[in-house]
């Protein structure tokens, strides 16, 4: 009987071991795979027609991409020029409230950017060719370089700014400008809206020939020097 035992407990022992190895091998092979699955592009092309050239991306034309961690920027030409940013593949680790964050990156050399970073993991870091860097989470911050001008806007959620030496809050509805004259910065208020816009009822079929918005009008925005009009649907990642 004892010998029964023994024997009895030698084979559990024995299929406890090979289902062990076995085990470990099919955890082995999983790891394998998934090294050989490839990262997720830091930045991806999703509207628009962007072209790309000597490491830059230039729109003449609206254009959006989205990065890995949800963060999305749309580019818009300015003054005539189109918008010129360059898209990093390197990501930047940054402790932001208590937490290790990975940060999308980019530069900007001419134009108007929007940054959208609402979704929970979007994070941006953006630098401009005056010195000015910002970070965007949590909300909407325009980004403007023009001449010897370079200016964050917090639209809203979080945006810190910076020179290179300390980051600082910049509040809702606020926006930070550098140039060579003043190289940490000024800051202002944003402009107010128009009070009031109205526009004729219209109707227009897909199409991809030219159309006219007749009747369309706005109260005056004290101290605004020009105006830019957008027709959005109830998505906005789409621009009439």
């Amino acid at each position: 009987m004892l010998g029964s035992r023994t024997l009895h407990g030698r084979a559990r022992w024995l299929l406890t071991l090979a289902l062990t190895g076995v085990g470990a091998f099919a955890q082995g092979s999983n790891t394998a795979e998934a090294k050989n699955v490839p990262p997720k592009p830091t930045w991806t092309a999703t509207i628009g027609s962007p072209t790309h050239s000597a490491g830059f991306w230039e729109a003449a034309s609206t254009a959006r991409f989205e990065a890995f961690n949800g963060a999305r920027i749309t580019l818009h030409p300015f003054a005539g020029q189109p918008a010129r940013v360059r898209l990093m593949n390197e990501r930047q680790r940054m402790m932001i409230d208590g937490k290790m964050r990975v940060l999308a990156m980019l530069y900007v050399d001419q134009g108007r950017v929007e940054v959208n970073t609402v979704a929970t993991d979007a994070h941006v870091l953006l630098f401009s060719s005056h010195r000015g860097i910002a970070v965007s989470y949590g909300g909407r911050m325009e980004a403007l370089v023009e001449g010897e001008y370079a200016s964050f806007a917090n639209r809203s959620g979080n945006v810190l700014t910076s020179t290179g030496r300390r980051y600082s809050p910049l509040a809702t509805n606020r926006i930070k400008s550098f140039n060579s004259a003043i190289p940490e910065g000024s800051e202002s208020s944003l402009l107010a809206p128009p009070k009031t816009v109205s526009a004729e009822r219209q109707l227009y079929a897909v199409t991809s020939a030219p159309v006219q918005l007749a009747g369309l009008s706005w109260s005056p925005a004290e101290k605004a020097k020009g105006f830019e009009v957008r027709l959005t649907g109830s998505d906005v990642r789409y621009t009439v």
